[in-house]
């Protein structure tokens, strides 16, 4: 480590447990964690350590937590400036702005923060972040857990969220406001509507101290129930109490972690709506189709981009959607070259859309066509192996969003249980063959 105590986090906990004299065989009986864990820790062989180990290793080494997640390039120190989160939050105005429009968005964010340690829902946070196998399986049990406690797994009937607040002891406090005695301090200092602005872009926050839910006003039912839903999993997902319990005015989150906590947020909320596999059991034992994914959203109450892209992640089916929004919530033109493409296993497998061979050029096109009310024709796509298959195409303006839905049927292809079998059935009725459907 440098004199000025910079270094990565191996070297830093290196030089900490030396300092102090301490072994790996010391620290690992006061933190519990493998002593040759730890040493592959200290030699920097272990990327990306979870903030729960971080948590008991910090207790062993005797470094606060928040000192190790910065070490560890989880948490930025910015007590003056404006924090990167921030500053991504703003790239929403443009290059055009002032340093007084800057204050005043920091100002509004930094009254939210003060009021406790508090975990945000805002439109500034990347959403296609992959997850791994891991991360998705630990997300989906707690969901499930709090499904169970509802007795809720296997109903028909949308999850009720307030009984799902109940179970995660959160309690649904009011909308997102600031007090007269906030905005009075900042209209003194800043026009009204940057504080508007900023205020707008946060559309939910738990506060963590106290339990309490609160979201922004004059939301859609579908959005609301999306954004409650969000909420409930920054409070059961354990590294996320854990993370934002000791954030404060001096540390913040870094926006590739804050991003990460976001996403795994989102993908509980959609666990929790969708009841894990229960929706997608339905839509795949019926004919696949936008009419049959738009009632399946409106069944569990769940909007029709967020219903679209879950079912084209999980379908066991060979299917895609192409997603692209619509600038200036809903009433601005369509945003068709920012599209964005979730594809099933079994159509990336034939088709490689999402490995570079997707025809983003056609893809645009439909979505224009269908934003216009017209049909769509069905495509004729080559597969990985040359041959040609019929992808039949669907398009929903959903308002905030244009939807494209891509499908094709397998084609059935015959084969004869043994030479014999084919011959007998060619001698009953030669126009027919008997076999099995590979």
């Amino acid at each position: 480590m440098t004199a000025n105590g910079t270094g990565t986090l191996g070297e830093r906990l290196r030089e900490s447990r030396k300092a102090k004299g301490l072994s790996l065989r010391e620290v690992e009986r006061r933190s519990g964690i493998n002593s040759g864990y730890l040493s592959q820790l200290e030699r920097n062989e272990i990327a990306n350590p979870t903030p729960s180990v971080l948590n008991k290793v910090a207790t062993a080494y005797s470094e606060p937590f928040v000192v190790l997640m910065r070490w560890a390039g989880y948490v930025e120190e910015d007590p003056n400036g404006l924090s990167s989160n921030a500053q991504r939050a703003l790239s929403v105005l443009g290059d055009d702005f002032t340093e007084d429009e800057l204050s005043a968005i920091k100002a509004v964010l930094d009254v939210i923060r003060k009021r406790g340690h508090a975990a945000t829902f805002a439109r500034v946070h990347r959403t296609d972040l992959e997850l791994d196998a891991s991360d998705l399986t630990l997300i989906r049990n707690h969901a499930l857990g709090i499904l169970r406690e509802l007795d809720a797994v296997r109903g028909d009937a949308p999850v009720d969220l307030d009984e799902a607040l109940l179970v995660a002891k959160l309690v649904r406090a009011g909308v997102i406001e600031l007090t007269l005695e906030e905005r009075r301090g900042l209209m003194g200092r800043f026009r009204e509507v940057l504080v508007d602005f900023a205020l707008n872009a946060v559309e939910g926050f738990v506060h963590l101290d106290r339990n309490e839910v609160f979201i922004k006003p004059g939301m859609h039912e579908m959005r609301k129930r999306f954004v409650l839903s969000h909420e409930i999993g920054h409070t059961v997902l354990p590294e996320h109490r854990l993370v934002f319990a000791h954030l404060d005015d001096r540390n913040r989150l870094t926006p590739d972690f804050n991003d990460r906590l976001e996403r795994q947020a989102n993908q509980f909320s959609i666990e929790l709506l969708a009841k894990g596999d229960r929706m997608r059991e339905e839509f795949d034992d019926s004919r696949p189709g936008i009419d049959r994914l738009i009632a399946l959203g409106d069944c569990y109450g769940i909007s029709k981009q967020a219903t679209a892209r879950r079912l084209a992640e999980e379908s066991r089916l060979p299917c895609a959607v192409a997603v692209a929004p619509r600038a200036f919530k809903g009433e601005g033109r369509l945003l068709d070259q920012h599209f964005r493409l979730y594809c099933s296993r079994s159509f990336e497998e034939t088709l490689h859309w999402k490995k570079g061979n997707a025809p983003a050029d056609q893809i645009r096109d439909a979505l224009r066509v269908g934003a216009a009310g017209l049909e769509v024709p069905t495509w004729l796509a080559t597969d990985a192996s040359g041959q040609a298959i019929s992808l039949n195409v669907e398009v929903v303006d959903a308002h905030y969003s244009v939807i494209a839905f891509f499908h094709f049927e397998r084609k059935r292809r015959w084969r004869p249980t043994s030479a014999n079998s084919f011959l007998r059935g060619a001698r009953r009725d030669p126009a027919s063959v008997s076999g099995n459907v590979a």
